[in-house]
């Protein structure tokens, strides 16, 4: 008994998608909390063959974002906390913090908010 895998699936299982080459920019620390030791942290994201698409699946591709800092006096890095308000998403973008035992976000998904394929370049996020 021969196979028979219809051609558009066998064509959709073929594709690749290859979103690649992030690239973060102009990182600054802002808005310092000296009371409760916070900041946040604004920069510029970009990469390319992004993709969104509500047709069939409704899916996209998106980057996982998370902070890394250390103390001048101290070699060793420490994972940054994200609050799950707050933050300034781009216009064309959605940011999403998955939380931790419901309060602590330990990075956050970027993704588009709308239909499209090509590379993005997002400015002026804050976290």
């Amino acid at each position: 008994m021969k196979a028979c895998i219809p051609f558009p699936m066998a064509l959709l299982c073929s594709a690749s998608l290859w979103a690649n080459n992030v690239q973060i920019s102009n990182v600054l620390l802002i808005n310092q909390d000296v009371v409760n030791n916070t900041y946040q942290v604004k920069f510029d994201i970009s990469w390319e063959n992004s993709w969104r698409s509500s047709t069939l699946e409704s899916n996209y591709d998106a980057v996982w974002i998370f902070i890394k800092y250390r103390a001048v006096d101290n070699p060793n890095w420490s994972h940054g906390n994200l609050r799950t308000t707050g933050f300034v998403a781009p216009t064309a973008g959605t940011i999403s913090v998955p939380l931790e035992s419901g309060v602590i976000g330990y990075g956050a998904f970027l993704h588009r908010n709308a239909n499209g394929i090509g590379n993005v370049n997002f400015t002026n996020i804050q976290l």
